[in-house]
């Protein structure tokens, strides 16, 4: 971990080839589409514990990713190598619960409603309301897209809800994309305030990707781009993620001063029209809003409302 911290300050850091940005932004009448979110997250492998609920998660993660299609039970099986047999059992044990739905005549199977009650409890989180309430009214204000995502595990984010601007622009791929670890507003909006030895440990656990001709991916540009976030107090992707688009983001701290999740405002550029300081005014203080309701622990230096 050390040698590849040094290598990158030597400025050589492992970066991946020129990528085709994983979003695209297209006209639709008078009004912006933001399309075709590219997701390379790779299930991570399964540890062996106990097959039969790995398998089952693999199934309701593969009917996930293919609806609205069905899958029979051949194709599931045959996708995913579970044995037939084991394979049927899962599905009519998902199926008695109503996680799935089988289909008598066409003999195949997609994700059901029943599976909402079994989840419902993470969508009752206070911090997630309380969210929920200052972007309904942020999105109101501002008139421009909102996007709401949770850091993971592996470093990425996954999208949990969206807010779109009525005949401004419409962000349209779905709940539950996951974006890479160095998506570019989030990354940094995750990153700047976390403690120092967390930002050598993040940059020495991957690669980046260079997303745009504009996107900077040299660690002491990276760095930099952090700095100045603090001392703006939001974060910012002009183009960076995908051409032509324009993003600001904030962290939202629990009141462990974990980051819970990121909000991110996004558009293409000829949008803004010079609006970015009063966007980020309202982000601000929609997220100081969320804060003091939520009782959360912020870092030194955090911003607030005026």
């Amino acid at each position: 971990m050390a040698e590849m911290k040094n290598s990158n300050r030597r400025g050589s850091p492992k970066t991946q080839p020129a990528a085709v940005g994983p979003e695209a932004l297209q006209r639709d009448g008078k009004s912006w589409l933001l399309t075709g979110p590219r997701s390379d997250y790779k299930r991570p492998d399964a540890p062996g514990l106990v097959p039969a609920v790995e398998n089952a998660i693999a199934i309701i993660e593969m009917l996930n990713r293919i609806a609205p299609q069905p899958a029979s039970l051949a194709e599931i099986s045959t996708e995913l190598g579970i044995s037939r047999s084991h394979c049927h059992s899962i599905l009519k044990t998902l199926t008695a619960y109503s996680w799935l739905l089988f289909n008598e005549r066409a003999k195949d199977y997609q994700l059901d409603l029943g599976v909402l009650p079994s989840i419902s409890s993470v969508f009752r989180s206070g911090l997630l309301d309380a969210l929920r309430q200052q972007l309904d009214v942020l999105g109101q204000r501002v008139q421009l897209p909102l996007v709401l995502s949770r850091p993971q595990r592996d470093e990425g984010f996954i999208l949990v809800d969206k807010f779109n601007a009525a005949h401004q622009m419409e962000v349209s791929f779905p709940i539950g994309h996951r974006y890479p670890r160095d998506a570019v507003v989030q990354m940094r909006a995750f990153l700047a305030w976390q403690p120092a030895e967390y930002i050598d440990q993040w940059f020495a656990h991957g690669q980046m990707t260079r997303y745009t001709r504009r996107t900077i991916i040299e660690e002491n540009e990276i760095r930099a781009e952090l700095s100045k976030t603090r001392e703006r107090g939001y974060a910012r992707s002009d183009e960076e993620f995908a051409e032509g688009l324009l993003a600001l983001a904030l962290p939202v701290f629990d009141h462990e001063g974990n980051v819970a999740f990121i909000i991110n405002c996004t558009s293409p550029t000829d949008l803004w029209q010079r609006r970015e300081e009063e966007v980020a005014r309202e982000l601000i203080l929609a997220v100081e809003n969320v804060h003091t309701r939520t009782g959360a622990r912020l870092p030194d230096g955090f911003p607030r409302g005026a």
